[in-house]
């Protein structure tokens, strides 16, 4: 179901088990699947206009404490979602930036590296930010589970999120 309003003036068609959303220069497609796995969206147009047209896609609002879980990028790197980008989408959550350190080496591996990071890439300035396991982890059991016994996460103790918004 898509979610539209008299400013997006949309037109949707079905082909192929795909609909289609068109407007604003940005072409939406949602794959029916209806065996009970995720819907998957698809947009060939990346601006922060398509981010919301996205999410608004989605028709529904989330509410209370919204995670956005992103990378905030390496340190003088340029491999992440730019807050200009982002921004205005994250805004619309009243949304707080959700990250961890990295398993592998690098400046992101730890923590006070990491929150450098974080403001030189612009982030902090944006909106609040979190590192979910500055001060810790915790293990989540996955029962029956084919590879993992256990999910390891950050143990952050102020922000116990409602809703997540993931890359």
């Amino acid at each position: 179901m898509w979610r539209r309003n008299s400013r997006q003036a949309a037109v949707s068609r079905r082909r192929n088990n795909q609909e289609t959303l068109t407007g604003l220069n940005v072409q939406l497609r949602k794959v029916d699947i209806s065996d009970g796995k995720s819907k998957v969206y698809f947009t060939k147009e990346i601006t922060p206009e398509s981010l919301i047209k996205i999410y608004n896609a989605l028709g529904t609002d989330l509410k209370g404490k919204v995670g956005v879980k992103i990378s905030t990028g390496e340190p003088g790197g340029h491999n992440y979602l730019h807050p200009e980008l982002i921004g205005d989408l994250v805004h619309k959550l009243n949304g707080t930036i959700i990250e961890c350190c990295t398993a592998y080496g690098g400046q992101r591996q730890d923590p006070k590296l990491h929150w450098k990071a974080i403001e030189d890439h612009g982030f902090k300035a944006m909106a609040p930010c979190d590192i979910m396991d500055e001060f810790g982890e915790m293990d989540i059991p996955v029962e029956d589970g084919f590879h993992l016994d256990k999910d390891i996460v950050g143990d952050s103790k102020d922000t116990q999120w409602e809703d997540s918004a993931a890359h």
